[in-house]
């Protein structure tokens, strides 16, 4: 599970539980004690979900994964402190994913697209790899 620790320019700190796709789900520290509520919502994306039983069901999923994590019962979650939650942020969203971002983070958080049987990756050629192909292609404009 993707656990995203958030402060806003106010102070005011949020860990936000999952990846927010369908179903927008949060913890929120109370007053700068260790104390923290959960809330959730709806999500923005297009799939997001718009049945309340759904949701809450979703939530409740959402809080026992978070339980398993700290290697707690769900009923002694409410006991763990905030700033121990807080402690579980994933470094990177994109690690182990396969999703567009920019070439240079390709390489340290996610797979590359790769033809079948190519032994390596894109990234790795260089650009004498393709010298042969735009020599040829300009020998035949030429022409």
């Amino acid at each position: 599970m993707i656990i995203t620790h958030t402060v806003n320019h106010q102070g005011k700190h949020r860990v936000y539980l999952g990846g927010n796709f369908s179903l927008k789900a949060w913890l929120e520290q109370k007053d700068d004690t260790p104390a923290w509520t959960f809330a959730f919502d709806a999500s923005e994306a297009p799939a997001h979900m718009s049945d309340p039983d759904a949701m809450r069901q979703w939530a409740y999923g959402l809080l026992s994964e978070l339980a398993k994590a700290l290697h707690v019962q769900l009923r002694d979650l409410m006991t763990v402190p905030f700033d121990v939650i807080a402690k579980l942020h994933t470094t990177s969203a994109l690690h182990d994913k396969r999703i567009p971002s920019p070439q240079r983070e390709v390489i340290e958080t996610g797979y590359m697209p790769t033809l079948p049987g190519l032994k390596r990756t894109k990234a790795d050629f260089t650009a004498s790899d393709f010298k042969a192909y735009h020599d040829k292609g300009r020998s035949r404009g030429k022409r």
